[in-house]
């Protein structure tokens, strides 16, 4: 990359020559001092306006090849000489750089266009220096790879019916789980035992079926991206044989009184003292009862 603000002046045209009247009037009274002041004061009014060139055909320099492999930079200082239709009819490098940099300045340069230089409105030829930057454009930073999207979804359908007619069960809940118990879903069945839950991520579920009279069941599933698992549940009845087993609690008897609690331990020592065969007891064929001699 070039800059093209590298313009400096270094060298104006020839001014105009500054006529200095100097007046002596002994007539007037007018001393040699007044006539100078007068011929400085018509100086600075006579002063020429001096415009410098502006760069107007600013052209793009290659950058060097090799210099540009190896990740190189430069500033190629040229001097100019500007004609008064804006051409450049001579150029020079002033500080050489080397690595190709110069030959490619010179080659742009020599192709600038300018509004000439001016003195009092008129155009005038001149000098001037100017800096050409190469320096290598920074790389656009990579774009940030964009998330994966997940993978679609997919759902579980199916049925579920008794074992004996296959039947639907209807109001059967269908309870749904991921293996890592982050996703919990439930559904319930309609009157033709159907039920769908959507939007699984894939993987595996553990599927339950509360049937009520029909009995429980459990299952596996695997719910595959974008596809429809569709399974069939029978549910089966718990045989009628089968025990119901009620647990109810039972609250702790209250501790005895200290006096009550050690008259019942002396009757006990005192009972196992008087007993039969010392005392002593074993197992016979799986019933403990008392041995006697």
């Amino acid at each position: 990359m070039a800059e093209d603000d590298g313009l400096v002046l270094c060298c104006a045209p020839m001014r105009a020559s500054t006529l200095v009247l100097a007046l002596a009037l002994s007539a007037s009274g007018l001393g040699v001092e007044a006539g100078i002041a007068f011929a400085q004061e018509s100086e600075e009014e006579r002063r020429p306006v001096v415009v410098p060139p502006q760069l107007e055909g600013f052209v793009e320099a290659t950058y060097p090849a090799a210099a540009q492999e190896q990740q190189l930079e430069a500033t190629v200082e040229v001097q100019l000489t500007i004609g008064v239709d804006g051409s450049v009819t001579e150029a020079e490098v002033t500080e050489p750089q080397g690595n190709g940099f110069d030959e490619a300045a010179l080659e742009a340069v020599r192709r600038f266009r300018f509004r000439p230089a001016t003195v009092d409105g008129t155009p005038t030829p001149v000098r001037i220096r100017y800096r050409y930057v190469f320096e290598l454009d920074e790389p656009e930073p990579e774009p940030e790879p964009e998330p994966d999207a997940p993978p679609p979804p997919g759902r579980l359908e199916g049925t579920v019916l008794t074992p004996e007619d296959d039947q639907p069960v209807p109001g059967s809940e269908i309870i749904v789980t991921s293996a890592d118990q982050s996703i919990a879903r439930r559904a319930v069945a309609n009157e033709r035992g159907a039920f769908r839950i959507d939007d699984l991520p894939p993987g595996a579920y553990q599927v339950r079926i509360l049937g009520a009279e029909y009995g429980d069941t459990e299952s596996t599933e695997t719910v595959a991206s974008g596809e429809v698992t569709d399974v069939t549940y029978r549910l089966a009845p718990p045989p009628e044989d089968a025990p119901i087993r009620t647990t109810l609690p039972r609250p702790a008897p209250p501790p005895l009184p200290a006096a009550i609690a050690g008259v019942c331990a002396h009757a006990r020592r005192h009972a196992r003292a008087t007993a039969p065969g010392g005392g002593r007891r074993h197992a016979v064929g799986g019933r403990r009862d008392s041995a006697r001699r």
